[in-house]
C-alpha cells in the first residue's frame, strides 16, 4: 500500500500531496463503521506531519473539540507538543495541508487523498465509495505481527499505547514513540510526504515517551 500510496504523488504531471501550491490538499479519513478508528487515524496522521515541519489543520465534520479528538489543545485550537492545529469550517488558508476527519460518514466530492479505515477482520468495504482520486484501506486493530502485509495493506496494530495516550491527551506517536502503532502511523505519514523526514528517522530526535 506505501507504493501506491507514493505512486501518484510521483507522476510528474502531478505535484506531490504536500508541495507548494495555491491549492490546500485535503487528506480525506473515514471509518468504514462508527468506532473503526477514523478519528484516531486522522489525529495521529496528522500529529506525524506536523512533526515533519509541516502546518496541518485538523477539521472534523460537526466540528472538532478537545474530547473529540483526544488532544490536550492550547486556547487557539493548537497542539503544543506537535504544532497541529484543530481547525473549523474552511480557517485553512495558511496550513500546507487539511486532514478532514469525516467519521463514519463517507460522502466527500473533492479530496486529494482518501484513507477507508476499517477494523480488524471486517475490511471489506470498498474504497470506491469515496469521491475521491487516490484511495487507500487501512485495517486497524489488527493483531498481526507486522504493520503491513503480503497484501500490501497498512494495518495499525491493536496496542494499548493507543488508548493510555488518548488518556494523557496526546498522540501515541508523541506519548508512545516506540510502540507498535506508533511505527505504523509513522509508516503513514511518511508515505504519504516521503520528501519530508520526521524526526523519527534520526533517533536523536525521536519524541521522548510518556
Amino acid at each position: 500500500m506505501l507504493r501506491r500510496i507514493r505512486a501518484p504523488l510521483r507522476r510528474p504531471q502531478r505535484p506531490r500531496l504536500l508541495a507548494s501550491r495555491p491549492h490546500v490538499p485535503t487528506i480525506a479519513v473515514a471509518g468504514t463503521e462508527p468506532g473503526a478508528g477514523a478519528t484516531t487515524v486522522a489525529v495521529e496522521l496528522s500529529a506525524a506531519l506536523s512533526l515533519k515541519g509541516r502546518r496541518v489543520a485538523l477539521t472534523q465534520v460537526g466540528g472538532a473539540t478537545a474530547q473529540t479528538v483526544r488532544l490536550a489543545l492550547e486556547a487557539d485550537g493548537s497542539h503544543a507538543r506537535t504544532g497541529l492545529r484543530v481547525a473549523a469550517g474552511d480557517r485553512h488558508a495558511d496550513s500546507d495541508c487539511v486532514v478532514l476527519d469525516l467519521g463514519s460518514r463517507r460522502s466527500i466530492t473533492r479530496a486529494d487523498l482518501a484513507l477507508l479505515v476499517s477494523p480488524a477482520g471486517r475490511a471489506t468495504a470498498a474504497p470506491a465509495q469515496l469521491g475521491a482520486q487516490h484511495m487507500h484501506l487501512i485495517v486497524n486493530r489488527d493483531r498481526a505481527l507486522s504493520p503491513a502485509d503480503d497484501s500490501g495493506l497498512l494495518r495499525v496494530p491493536e496496542d494499548l499505547s493507543v488508548p493510555a495516550a488518548q488518556a494523557a491527551g496526546e498522540p501515541v506517536i508523541v506519548q508512545f514513540p516506540r510502540s507498535r502503532a506508533a511505527l505504523a502511523f509513522r509508516r503513514l505519514a511518511d508515505a504519504v510526504d516521503p520528501s519530508h523526514p520526521g524526526p523519527w528517522q534520526d533517533s536523536s530526535g525521536v519524541p521522548p515517551a510518556g
